[in-house]
């Protein structure tokens, strides 16, 4: 299945969706360095949120892929529910001192509203009245101009795109000359320029055939070296190029020319239905105070109303309704989780167990039980203490007990048919720098026991520069190199 996870900086709102694949989880099978051990056993890091998957795919448990689409959903609401809660905790300073103010705006717009309306009635203003008689002159100047340059630019690429496809011909054309080493123009004749009578279209391979032009009826001329028209072509073709870029960048400004006359139209209607609506104004006895106060009341109105909904308050049930999602969804993950947990409660346990003998035959000191939570976590017990988690050991331990797990798989899959491990594993220099020589030759005893027991139908190819190897494996299965040589 194609699994997903999010990604994404705590307290940001850059949140993007990342799908793994088993490119990705093919990674988690190389146990040569320490480098992968956290996409099985994670420390917290970004892989942990593949371990739980990775382990899952490899034994073929169902509900995977319903796991994952819940932890991304669960993952998704945590991360808005904590920006959106941030966010509003940051900005009630400001969203209370802006309430404040457009508060007591408001009161003054309101007296002053008052104090017109019990006053004589006033008519519109006649300075106003041409200063927007001005505004719609100036509009209407820069939308003629605007749409005077949209017309320009529109026939310029036309024209561009005319040029272009003539350039193409041309190019085609020296093509064919230095492919069939004869000389054809390209150009599509139809009629005849004297007397406009219709020509038949002959196909080209049939002037090549008959090695007769099908305007003039004369011989084709052969070409007798290329190296001109390459030249020429590629001159065609650079050409071709800076045209087709200059008519990218031309769409461009034809765009946001577009862009700009569209707005000055909205614009300039706006002001021919205000300076229309002017009589009526008068009659009312509108002044263009009263006029600007009531546009600034609606406003300050509106800002508020806004302002009000950025508030703890005004937020709260968006908040509880986004932790209530989040809640749900870590029980589905949770229930999700315990029902894998339950229905391959065995195959679970035989996995451990085979670890755990595992583990104890390569000289893990005091191992004497091994468990994997429901989220996937291997947790290690020794010497009868509490259990620790597997990132807890030290590097010798965790080598060991790596190996072990692998190994398990591998005895899965040979043993019950279970799981997708290749039953193929490659162990570089095994504990080079982390085991002494005694633990080295237990590991190898161990490694000769699991052989014994699983048969053949499995392969595992150990390099080391110590000796004992010669105890766990068969002479022909050994082979030696000197120094600076390959086994490959």
């Amino acid at each position: 299945p194609s699994l997903e996870w999010l990604q994404g900086q705590k307290l940001s709102v850059e949140i993007t969706t990342r799908s793994v694949s088993w490119s990705t989880y093919a990674q988690a099978l190389f146990i040569g360095a320490d480098d992968f051990s956290d996409y099985l056993f994670p420390d917290n890091s970004v892989n942990g949120r593949h371990h739980q998957k990775t382990i899952s795919m490899y034994l073929g448990l169902d509900l995977v892929e319903a796991i994952s689409v819940a932890q991304v959903a669960r993952d998704r609401v945590s991360m808005d529910f904590q920006i959106e809660r941030k966010q509003l905790q940051n900005n009630q300073t400001q969203v209370q001192t802006a309430i404040k103010q457009a508060t007591e705006s408001l009161e003054q717009v309101e007296r002053r509203l008052q104090l017109i309306d019990s006053g004589e009635s006033v008519t519109i203003d006649p300075a106003y009245v041409g200063q927007l008689n001005q505004h719609v002159a100036d509009l209407t100047r820069r939308f003629t101009t605007v749409a005077s340059q949209h017309q320009s630019l529109a026939t310029q690429i036309t024209q561009w795109q005319s040029d272009l496809a003539s350039i193409e011909r041309e190019s085609l054309a020296l093509k064919e000359a230095a492919e069939f080493r004869v000389f054809i123009n390209g150009l599509t004749i139809d009629r005849c320029p004297r007397c406009e009578q219709e020509l038949q279209t002959v196909p080209m391979h049939e002037e090549m055939e008959s090695h007769t032009c099908s305007v003039c009826h004369g011989e084709l001329r052969r070409v007798p070296s290329v190296e001109t028209l390459e030249i020429l072509r590629k001159d065609k073709e650079s050409e071709a190029k800076k045209l087709k870029d200059s008519i990218r960048q031309m769409k461009k400004d034809i765009a946001q020319v577009t862009k700009e006359r569209d707005q000055l139209n909205q614009q300039l209607e706006q002001a021919r239905a205000e300076f229309s609506d002017l009589a009526r104004q008068a009659q009312a006895g509108f002044t263009e105070e009263m006029k600007d106060l009531l546009g600034k009341r609606g406003y300050l109105q509106g800002q508020i109303e806004q302002l009000k909904t950025q508030t703890l308050e005004g937020r709260s049930d968006r908040l509880q309704e986004m932790e209530a999602r989040y809640l749900v969804l870590k029980q589905v993950v949770s229930l999700l989780e315990e029902i894998v947990s339950n229905r391959y409660k065995d195959l679970l346990k035989t996995l451990v167990q085979e670890t755990a003998t595992l583990g104890v035959a390569f000289g893990v000191p005091g191992l004497t039980q091994v468990m994997l939570t429901e989220q996937m976590e291997l947790l290690v017990k020794q010497h009868a203490a509490q259990f620790v988690r597997y990132n807890n050991l030290d590097v010798s331990e965790r080598l060991k007990i790596k190996i072990a797990f692998f190994l398990s798989l591998i005895a899965l899959r040979l043993r019950e048919g279970i799981g997708r491990h290749p039953a193929f594993c490659i162990i570089d220099a095994p504990g080079s720098g982390e085991i002494d020589q005694a633990s080295f030759k237990a590991m190898l005893a161990g490694l000769k026991e699991f052989g014994n027991k699983h048969g053949e139908n499995f392969q595992i190819l150990i390099a080391s520069t110590r000796s004992g190897l010669e105890d766990v494996c068969k002479p022909d299965q050994i082979e030696e190199r000197r120094a600076g040589e390959k086994f490959f």
